[in-house]
């Protein structure tokens, strides 16, 4: 229970001053309604201090000689309690405007069909694909883009449409499909370059999965703290994506593990700073949201004119 104590009466000191009354004699320390006089009272037998309520005057009384006490642990516990409690962190909205994420992920299916799976002639794949020597070593940073909008076959295809378009409306819908989608780029995009930084072999990968496990790790940053209780707070979102994680992301061929588990650490840590940053209410806006979708576009079509230049 939240223990509110009525406001401390800076002008009763010098009013119930011990001196002015006989040792034993009972003195009225505050007044209020019922609530407020249990705290009080609760504060009072913590404190080891006698005390009387009052209840048909509303009010509580102390012993003369103990109002210095009971005034000066009153105003301890009031200087303490500041602008407590503290103020929870804006409610996440949630976003009326059903988002595109079916048509993108037609978009997706669509180019999966034009490029075809994974052909180490295909200029799709030579071109678009992570390639950690051509990143690091050519500057060729579109790559990190470009090899999310690839796949290796037709199941990764299906499986990231059907779970990863799930989840990303479920994100769009918090966030907006302009910010979420936003997200979501630079979020695999970082996570791909963290995925091949530290190689000294060559790796190629390709593959929406990384969004996907983005996707995840944003959701469960964003639903943190959302529930009252500390456990729900800080353990139930983060350990949800973990399992999605180990469900979806650690086995099978072609698995590329290190873009998934770098995808949902990525997501998870923008997924913090959206929930807690304060232009979150600004980000919500329809204005941005359409600003920040159409950069999300542009973003992946200069990638593909940087690879096929």
């Amino acid at each position: 229970m939240e223990m509110k104590l009525p406001p401390f009466p800076q002008d009763m000191r010098p009013q119930a001053s011990a001196a002015q009354f006989p040792t034993g004699t009972l003195v009225k320390i505050a007044a209020g309604d019922g609530e407020e006089l249990e705290n009080l009272s609760l504060m009072l037998a913590a404190m080891s201090i006698s005390h009387v309520v009052d209840r048909s005057t509303a009010s509580l009384l102390v012993a003369a000689e103990d109002v210095e006490q009971t005034l000066y642990h009153w105003q301890l516990y009031a200087e303490e309690n500041t602008d407590w409690p503290l103020q929870p962190p804006d409610a996440v909205a949630s976003h009326a405007t059903t988002p595109p994420t079916i048509l993108l992920m037609v978009l997706l299916a669509l180019f999966y069909v034009h490029t075809g799976p994974w052909q180490e002639t295909s200029p799709w794949f030579s071109q678009g694909a992570v390639d950690n020597r051509a990143i690091t070593e050519n500057n060729q940073w579109w790559r990190l883009i470009t090899a999310l909008t690839l796949h290796a076959d037709s199941g990764h295809l299906i499986g990231n449409i059907l779970v990863g378009g799930s989840i990303i409306h479920l994100l769009s819908k918090l966030t907006g499909y302009g910010v979420g989608w936003l997200l979501i780029l630079g979020s695999a995009g970082f996570a791909n370059w963290c995925n091949i930084a530290l190689r000294s072999t060559q790796h190629l990968s390709v593959g929406f999965s990384t969004a996907v496990f983005a996707a995840i790790g944003l959701l469960s940053g964003i639903q943190e703290h959302s529930s009252r209780r500390f456990f729900f707070k800080v353990f139930i979102p983060i350990g949800a994506g973990l399992g999605l994680l180990a469900m979806l992301g650690l086995g099978g061929e072609r698995t590329d593990l290190g873009a998934h588990l770098f995808g949902f650490i990525c997501g998870l840590a923008s997924g913090l700073a959206y929930r807690f940053s304060r232009m979150a209410r600004w980000l919500h806006s329809t204005s941005f949201q359409h600003l920040a979708f159409a950069l999300a576009v542009m973003l992946v079509l200069f990638s593909w004119l940087m690879a096929r230049a």
